[in-house]
């Protein structure tokens, strides 16, 4: 079980979807983390580091299953969250643990936080611009505005909540835009003395088209004033 010695090292990773979590995960997994269940038994890629039993439980106290990761989700009181958060926690003998599923956001602060041993935060945050063409991208021009209606919704529903954790945060906290960790070394030199460790990081997503200026600050306008904020918060 992970406990408060020193010598664990316990990372929770928060973001929206199709902001860089799996890139965060997928690298503190390539360092040596556990990531909160036996890859061999359902395949890292596969769940893309994210816990079926921690899922299970976030959709559990959500009320979240079978909603699409757009879905505006409310959050509940849901008075059996400790049992199940203290039974997930009782399974993990790694002293290197990474916590990652994106719903996280919606459950940290009510749920999970007084429960967690000592950890530190990793938060990610992306220009809606990329969120937005994730989703659009994959339905067809007769619901492709309402797609992007809900997903913008979402990003500031999910974002907006990462500015309250970062306000009310005593834990060491983390803070970058997946852009900036994805293409600067100093970030990622950054990261590494922020864990604690060499990180190896996960290469296969670096490469990324070539965004028009102009989509970039749409999405800004989009985002406005929470997307400028979370900048704001980051490494200066």
């Amino acid at each position: 079980m992970v406990t408060k010695d020193t010598t664990h090292s316990l990372c929770i990773i928060l973001g929206m979807h199709k902001s860089g979590t799996s890139f965060l995960v997928s690298s503190l997994f390539n360092s040596g983390f556990s990531v909160g269940h036996d890859v061999s038994e359902i395949g890292y890629q596969k769940s893309k580091g994210e816990s079926p039993e921690l899922l299970d439980i976030n959709s559990e106290i959500l009320g979240t299953a079978g909603l699409h990761s757009t879905s505006i989700i409310r959050k509940r009181d849901y008075p059996n969250s400790t049992t199940l958060i203290h039974q997930f926690l009782s399974k993990q003998e790694s002293t290197h643990l990474a916590l990652k599923d994106p719903r996280l956001v919606l459950t940290y602060q009510d749920h999970w936080k007084s429960i967690l041993p000592e950890h530190k935060i990793i938060i990610t945050f992306r220009n809606p611009f990329y969120v937005i063409r994730h989703y659009a991208s994959h339905f067809n021009s007769k619901t492709k505005w309402r797609v992007l209606f809900r997903s913008l919704r979402a990003w500031r529903a999910y974002n907006k909540e990462l500015l309250q954790i970062i306000e009310s945060a005593k834990e060491e906290t983390f803070i970058t835009e997946f852009e900036t960790i994805l293409t600067s070394e100093e970030e990622r030199k950054h990261f590494s003395q922020f864990v604690g460790i060499n990180i190896s990081f996960f290469e296969e997503s670096k490469t990324q088209k070539k965004v028009q200026r102009w989509k970039l600050f749409a999405g800004q306008v989009l985002g406005f004033p929470i997307y400028q904020e979370l900048k704001s918060k980051g490494r200066s």
